[in-house]
């Protein structure tokens, strides 16, 4: 029989069957410098079971300067955090590969890795999809309309 040591305070044995052999396992329960890592980077933190979630203010600007403030967690699409909110915002595939929710950010930064249909030139130039944009900053969007955009 193997053993592995792991240093916690906390520990859990757990028998796990085997057809051949029995093995315990010993896994830790706590990690509790994640407390510490959040209280770093400016993070709240409580000692009850919640998570540690940034959210930051999001204004939607739409193509007649129409202006909605939201709030979005860092692990939530712009788009979906909009809906939730009660702010119509146009869409159509939620998944980066079309142009119905393009924006243009006049401020702040998000991150979008799915934006498949965005080119290069495009993020650079601060063109989102908020459909696939977890907010990264307090940030701006203007709304564009299909129309008005401009293809590399």
């Amino acid at each position: 029989m193997a053993t592995v040591k792991v240093t916690s305070s906390y520990l859990v044995r757990a028998s796990i069957p085997n057809r051949f052999t029995s093995a315990v396992v010993k896994v830790p329960t706590s990690v509790g410098f994640v407390k510490n890592i959040s209280k770093s980077v400016g993070l709240k933190c409580s000692s009850t079971d919640r998570t540690t979630v940034a959210t930051y203010k999001i204004k939607l600007v739409g193509p007649d300067g129409e202006t909605d403030e939201i709030e979005a967690p860092h692990d939530e699409y712009i788009l979906d955090a909009a809906e939730n909110e009660g702010v119509a915002w146009p869409y159509d595939c939620r998944a980066g590969v079309c142009s119905s929710c393009f924006g243009k950010m006049a401020s702040g930064s998000v991150d979008q890795v799915d934006a498949t249909f965005l080119s290069d030139e495009q993020i650079a130039d601060g063109y989102v999809l908020p459909c696939v944009a977890y907010p990264t900053s307090d940030c701006e969007i203007h709304f564009t309309k299909e129309d008005d955009i401009i293809f590399f």
